[in-house]
């Protein structure tokens, strides 16, 4: 371990070198949920999954290079926890298009490793142009009525709470009219197909059959999230390289 890396960096490595052997990954591989709870309360602990986060709700308030190193070294493990989901992902969604009460409610659970989320944005046909959304939620007295199908929701089924890309209005493929919506994985009208991925993960494609969603699941503003989803994404796909940079790493060193 490089004594002169930082200090999150330092701490990872530890992490990693006393939590993430091979027979540890095959443990948590073959165990029913297909990750650790064990670990995630680990890295709720070591700050970790609010590691960006404001000190106000519960995060170390760090720059997005911490962020990052604790992905490399994610990457060197192959760890299976959601974190790109949840503390980046997430954590980035609540951050850009959550109101006041909403950040200081979700936010700190989050940090604390008691909310798992989901991003469900991807859908059939789409060939990933954000804008390009058809599921559909409509206003009726008291909340919503939310239709329409994702797919490749990345770790959906380990999930608290989906947060869910809609049209609210425009049409498909406009930016203007989409919205974000916590919808429960559980509740009726909503049916995932779970599925693992080729490095052992959770994901689904789900649908949506007229979910009944209170006022209060509408995340932020009404058609105002295409912004909001693009920062996410971005900030995801910085985490998700710094990833890779790790995974390649030990594929490196594996091979010298």
């Amino acid at each position: 371990m490089d004594e002169d890396r930082p200090l999150v960096a330092q701490t990872t490595d530890r992490f990693l070198t006393e939590r993430c052997s091979a027979d540890d990954w095959r443990r948590v591989v073959g165990s029913a949920d297909g990750w650790s709870r064990e670990n995630w309360r680990e890295m709720a602990e070591l700050g970790w999954l609010g590691v960006c986060l404001p000190e106000t709700v519960g995060g170390l308030g760090c720059a997005i290079e911490e962020r990052m190193a604790v992905m490399e070294t994610l990457g060197r493990g192959l760890v299976l926890e959601p974190y790109l989901s949840t503390a980046v992902l997430g954590a980035e969604l609540v951050m850009a298009a959550g109101s006041t009460g909403q950040r200081k409610s979700l936010l700190p659970a989050l940090a604390q490793g008691e909310l798992v989320l989901a991003f469900a944005g991807a859908e059939p046909g789409a060939r990933f142009e954000l804008a390009d959304i058809g599921c559909s939620a409509t206003p009726h007295v008291g909340g919503w009525h939310l239709s329409g199908r994702k797919i490749a929701v990345l770790d959906a089924p380990l999930a608290d709470q989906l947060i869910v890309l809609a049209r609210t209005s425009g049409k498909r493929p406009e930016p203007a009219g989409l919205s974000l919506f916590l919808v429960n994985p559980q509740a009726p009208g909503v049916v995932l197909r779970a599925y693992p991925t080729v490095d052992h993960r959770r994901c689904a494609d789900i649908d949506f059959s007229d979910v009944q969603l209170p006022s209060a699941a509408l995340l932020g503003a009404p058609d105002q999230a295409f912004e909001c989803v693009g920062h996410a994404l971005d900030h995801a796909m910085v985490a998700a390289c710094a990833e890779a940079v790790g995974a390649m790493s030990e594929l490196v060193k594996a091979t010298i």
